[in-house]
């Protein structure tokens, strides 16, 4: 009989065979990739505002975020900020080290990764 790991954060019960770990905690595949793309998230904010760690505010920010618009995703999240101040090369000082521009461009930033992902599929 093997041993069955538990996924830290549905709770269910898989072979280790099935196992995922991050940071020495045990996912099941659905959950590891939410819990990759929230940590991608969070290196991207320290990354953007030079921080050691997104703070507070941010966190009660990506938690408000998911609870008022349940169809955003840690990745979404990550790329309205790249498309705010990479692509349209918004002033990362007037943030005040706060991502709250987040729900002003999450729509325009889904429509331009589409957009750049169509023509990736047209140009392959």
């Amino acid at each position: 009989m093997s041993r069955k790991y538990k996924c830290q954060i549905c709770k269910t019960e898989f072979e280790k065979d099935e196992l995922l770990v991050l940071n020495g905690k045990n996912y099941c595949s659905t959950c590891y990739e939410i819990e990759k793309s929230r940590k991608e998230l969070y290196d991207y904010i320290c990354y953007i505002f030079n921080l050691k760690a997104p703070g507070p505010r941010n966190y009660n920010m990506i938690k408000s975020f998911k609870e008022h618009h349940p169809e955003y995703t840690y990745k979404g999240i990550q790329q309205a900020l790249y498309y705010f101040f990479e692509v349209e090369h918004n002033s990362v000082s007037k943030a005040n080290e706060s991502i709250g521009i987040v729900p002003y461009v999450y729509e325009r930033a889904q429509d331009y990764f589409r957009k750049q992902n169509n023509l990736q599929e047209k140009i392959a």
